[in-house]
């Protein structure tokens, strides 16, 4: 998968599972960066649609400064950035579907 935050490229691998009965996605990454990142969509049908949650865990294992990287750097500027995107763009994509 691909995306930018702010001009900055962003590619990472990992494979996904889709649970039907709990309608929850479930995302392991496997590289590069990232790798061990556990992410974890829940859909939840409301009146106006669908609520979609994005949740992600993530432990960086990089003595002292593992944990500012992480919660910062890749939590706060990236991944959020990037979370908050897909969200937008699935929600207009299903918008012009509905």
């Amino acid at each position: 998968m691909s995306a930018r935050r702010s001009g900055i490229p962003l590619t990472w691998t990992s494979i996904y599972r889709y649970n039907p009965e709990t309608f929850q996605m479930h995302f392991e990454h496997l590289k590069p960066t990232t790798r061990g990142m556990i992410v974890r969509w829940d859909m939840e049908p409301v009146a106006e649609g669908v609520m979609v949650t994005i949740t992600h865990d993530f432990t960086l294992q990089w003595p002292v400064v593992g944990g500012f990287v992480a919660n910062v750097i890749i939590g706060s500027f990236l991944v959020d950035h990037v979370a908050g995107l897909t969200l937008a763009g699935l929600k207009q994509y299903m918008e012009t579907k509905m």
